[in-house]
């Protein structure tokens, strides 16, 4: 899969004047990005050229979202899927995530939350690959022998989460502890621990750009 920054995101939505607002927030992330208003269309798209991601609008005029998710599934595309729902469809986006959504985004929401929920199911999807990737290896290899799966530890997860919180909110400490569910104290805690070990790989933000604004 292509680093997140250059990933291609596949929009299926029929409103024209939403897609054109999700189109304007995938700008301030360095996505590519496609969009199709009908289901049959966005099928062809995906035989075409499968996207990293989906961000599928369930209720669509030919067809039924769930039906789009359930050929995803079929045909093992490895998408990364995040629906978009009407408040008070939560039924309904359950219902894609057990067809294999990995998350939802509920009417209206946005930039921020858009940016940084991409961003999470396209790491989740990397990891699932490198893991089905790794589990099949050991199978062909029939030696009983277990491969080292190479997950990122904890920590290391953790800082990026929290580093792409703060990018997407534009610095804004606050912002980014909201969309994250943690305390903003936390977080400034953790760019202090971070700044103080700089041979760590992950980039430190400078706390200097990180205020509340």
């Amino acid at each position: 899969m292509p680093d997140i920054a250059t990933s291609d995101i596949l929009l299926i939505e029929d409103t024209l004047s939403m897609a054109r607002v999700y189109l304007e927030y995938l700008k301030r992330g360095s996505f590519t990005a496609r969009h199709c208003m009908t289901g049959q269309e966005a099928l062809g798209e995906i035989e075409r050229r499968p996207p990293d991601a989906l961000l599928l609008d369930l209720r669509l005029p030919d067809m039924d979202g769930l039906d789009i998710l359930k050929h995803i599934k079929a045909q093992r595309y490895g998408i990364a899927v995040v629906v978009i729902t009407a408040d008070g469809s939560l039924n309904r986006a359950i219902e894609a995530m057990r067809e294999g959504a990995l998350d939802f985004l509920v009417k209206p929401f946005n930039a921020d939350r858009l940016l940084i929920t991409l961003n999470n199911v396209l790491e989740r999807q990397r990891l699932n690959s490198m893991v089905e990737s790794l589990s099949g290896r050991a199978a062909a290899n029939g030696s009983g022998d277990r491969l080292a799966i190479e997950v990122p530890p904890l920590h290391i997860t953790e800082r990026s989460a929290i580093e792409q919180a703060i990018r997407a909110c534009d610095g804004n400490v606050v912002r980014a502890a909201a969309l994250l569910q943690v305390s903003a104290s936390t977080i400034y805690r953790k760019l202090a621990q971070w700044q103080s070990a700089p041979h760590e790989h992950l980039a430190a933000v400078d706390l200097g750009s990180a205020g509340t604004h």
